[in-house]
């Protein structure tokens, strides 16, 4: 009896924790997606070109290496793909060009009352 209820509680644990490891996986599936994506906007504002400095530019935006990388990967099969020494072009079908959205750094100082 106590075989029985051990080998049941064991089950039911190993059950959830399946559960819980697919449930994780999909996220992490559906988080790598979204990523995937926003990588392909942030580089379909940099002329759908992946290269030095355009690489630069994603790292400091906060993407992670591997991430680029792969993508460099995947576009590198794609026959729409231009490879121009250090330069990566990559297809219509990968990326369509945006103009960047510009950030605002103007500083007009210190504002003033005019009393008169």
């Amino acid at each position: 009896m106590l075989i029985f209820r051990v080998s049941r509680t064991l089950n039911r644990t190993l059950s959830r924790g399946l559960a819980a490891a697919a449930l994780l996986t999909v996220q992490m599936s559906v988080t790598g997606a979204a990523a995937g994506e926003a990588l392909v906007d942030f580089f379909a504002t940099q002329g759908c070109v992946i290269g030095p400095s355009t690489y630069a530019l994603a790292r400091a935006e906060g993407f992670e290496a591997r991430a680029i990388d792969a993508l460099v990967e995947q576009a590198g099969k794609d026959p729409e793909t231009v490879r121009t020494v250090d330069w990566l072009v990559l297809s219509r079908a990968a990326c369509t060009i945006r103009p960047p959205l510009p950030r605002s750094t103007r500083d007009d100082g210190p504002q003033h009352e005019m009393h008169g």
